[in-house]
């Protein structure tokens, strides 16, 4: 059994945003946790029914490494589920007025697909009432997506374009989104 992978972002305030991917049933299962000085605040993990679906709630990533791009920390990983193939990438985007996690998602594939997109449930571990909390928040450089509580959705609408003058059935979806405190 492999160590899993870990990316942590300070937010200050002693709260801290940690994403960890554990390989699990064949597939990285994720896993965030809001802490707050060393104490779980609130925990979100990856939701997948099956790891045999064809359009899965959450990203099947197989193969999964942490690499260092220009001095910083990212996990980058692939995957498939049915025909499909999967990317992603995790990163700090440490921004001093809101630091976060950004998520780079990606799925090419030659069939429409019914759905997709990433998809957390939730658990509260507060003591307290109040205090911030995780947040999804979209990222400006894939428009058209959409959050709704702890889903993000890619648009399906995007035309196929021919490459080297030839058209490719195959095209790519592709999906941003950054985890911070709300």
């Amino acid at each position: 059994m492999s160590e899993p992978l870990v990316l942590l972002v300070d937010c200050g305030d002693q709260y801290f945003i940690r994403v960890e991917f554990k390989f699990v049933e064949g597939r990285f299962r994720q896993r965030l946790d809001l802490y707050r000085s060393e104490q779980i605040v609130e925990r979100w993990n990856d939701k997948t029914d099956s790891v045999d679906e064809d359009w899965p709630d959450a990203p099947p990533i197989q193969q999964l490494s942490l690499e260092s791009i220009n001095g910083c920390p990212a996990l980058l990983g692939v995957g498939q589920a049915g025909k499909s193939h999967w990317s992603i990438s995790v990163e700090p985007a440490l921004s001093q007025s809101e630091p976060a996690l950004r998520f780079d998602v990606a799925c090419r594939t030659a069939i429409k697909p019914v759905w997709l997109g990433s998809t957390y449930q939730t658990t509260s571990l507060r003591n307290e009432t109040h205090g911030p909390s995780l947040c999804l928040k979209l990222d400006a450089a894939f428009p058209g997506s959409m959050i709704r509580d702890t889903r993000v959705s890619c648009p399906l609408d995007v035309k196929v374009e021919a490459k080297n003058g030839r058209n490719s059935r195959s095209q790519t979806f592709r999906w941003g989104y950054r985890v911070c405190l709300g």
